[in-house]
């Protein structure tokens, strides 16, 4: 073995410029394929607080189409209200909206975040750790409680060592009690991903309560994943019984419930497409980025050959001189 072992580096260390492309675009590669895998592992696989996700479907685009083009936006809440809260056999509806940056107005200054609207039901969807004290009820969100939860993280900008419980926050000019603490949210859990919750309720205009399009997501917990066809089946039939306000530029409406990976789909992959579409394109990407990955270590890890000088027609001369002369 130790003689395999020396002939290895010997024949490695005669070219070792090349060697070197070779070994460092192997480890790049596995380096860059390890990496995504456990970039998408912890996006799309249940975990605290989302470790029921692998029971959820969500809603989080609406497409209408039609002759002068294509609208795909959010759901508003109005769209949310009307025709996912009132699913049938579910275990549990909840809304979200899509963060938002806000400044933080404290005595000793400002501090930047992000800031999320929910209902109740979204806390008992997901399984969030509180560090100190309770989410907002659902009695809080039906009078618009000034309430808010935040993460430890932003606690410890503003407040440092002070308890955070029942301090005042300023958000976009209104102040809100803190009433509980959970721990910070990793960026690729998107539904959880927020420093700042508060009742959606708690908004300065009811005006989105009615909108059909707008800037929210539903998410379904259904009570098992074979639920999932029957509930995709009714929300589709739901859909299509939709009235289109707008006939002469549109005629069609889609929006799909759809598992994390599905959704992820959907707004990830270029151009409107939604639903199977979305999926089969996007599940087509990344087995062509794995296959790419895997000629691209072939690729390197292809023998380095060895250019031996070829002989002088002299050489080849005298050789062929010296044959002759023995036989």
């Amino acid at each position: 073995m130790k003689s395999y072992l020396k002939l290895a580096f010997k024949v490695l260390g005669r070219r070792k410029f090349f060697t070197f492309i070779s070994l460092f675009g192997i480890t790049l590669t596995l380096v860059v394929l390890v990496v995504a895998s456990a970039v998408l592992e912890n996006m799309f696989s249940p975990a605290k607080p989302e470790s029921r996700f692998d029971r959820v479907l969500m809603i989080d685009r609406v497409q209408k189409s039609g002759p002068i083009g294509t609208e795909t936006t959010n759901p508003g809440f109005g769209f949310i209200h009307d025709h996912v809260y009132t699913l049938p056999d579910v275990e549990a509806v909840a809304a979200y909206s899509e963060m938002e940056p806000i400044a933080i107005y404290r005595t000793h200054g400002r501090s930047d975040s992000k800031l999320k609207r929910t209902d109740a039901t979204y806390w008992r969807i997901l399984d969030f750790r509180f560090l100190a004290g309770r989410p907002f009820s659902d009695d809080e969100v039906k009078r618009g409680a000034l309430v808010a939860v935040i993460t430890d993280g932003l606690a410890k900008r503003i407040f440092e060592k002070a308890s955070p419980i029942d301090q005042m926050i300023e958000i976009d000019g209104r102040s809100f009690r803190i009433i509980g603490v959970v721990p910070n949210v990793p960026m690729t859990r998107w539904a959880a991903y927020s420093e700042v919750w508060i009742p959606h309720s708690a908004s300065k205009s009811s005006e989105y309560l009615h909108n059909f399009m707008g800037n929210y997501t539903a998410i379904v917990l259904a009570h098992s994943r074979s639920d999932f066809p029957r509930l995709k089946k009714e929300m589709e039939s739901r859909v299509k019984a939709i009235p289109i306000d707008d006939p002469k530029n549109f005629d069609k409406i889609v929006a799909n419930l759809n598992t994390r990976f599905e959704a992820f789909a959907e707004d990830a992959t270029p151009g409107n497409h939604l639903g199977k579409p979305a999926t089969n394109l996007m599940t087509s990407m990344l087995i062509g980025l794995a296959l790419a990955g895997s000629k691209i270590r072939r690729f390197w890890a292809m023998p380095t050959r060895v250019a031996w000088p070829s002989p002088s027609a002299s050489t080849v001369s005298a050789r062929r001189s010296a044959a002759v002369a023995s036989a």
